[in-house]
């Protein structure tokens, strides 16, 4: 295993389940178009607006997985800044993920 608990306050479940969220936690660029993910110039605004839905398309896509606990979560969230200035407007809670299912 690639991820130690640390603390011990994790699970070695709780470890691998990380390190599998990590390995499919950009999946949603699937839906960026190849034009923008290979741009080397900086984006402009609609394209940048098409990059941060990477993370709805992902968490879309990874929704009916449950035997990955917090993959969908883990997908949707991972631009979230850590002084938890929420990077997307609406949060269902953990366990609560419905990414995808508003369009």
């Amino acid at each position: 295993m690639f991820l130690t608990s640390g603390t011990g306050d994790q699970t070695e479940d709780d470890c691998e389940n990380v390190y599998f969220i990590a390995l499919l936690h950009d999946v949603g660029k699937i839906g960026v178009p190849d034009a923008i993910l290979k741009k080397q110039d900086k984006l402009t605004p609609e394209e940048y607006e098409m990059m941060k839905n990477h993370t709805i398309v992902g968490a879309h896509i990874l929704k009916d997985i449950k035997m990955l606990p917090g993959l969908c979560e883990g997908t949707l969230y991972h631009h979230e800044r850590y002084d938890c200035h929420p990077v997307l407007p609406k949060r269902n809670g953990p366990g609560n993920c419905t990414a995808g299912t508003e369009k």
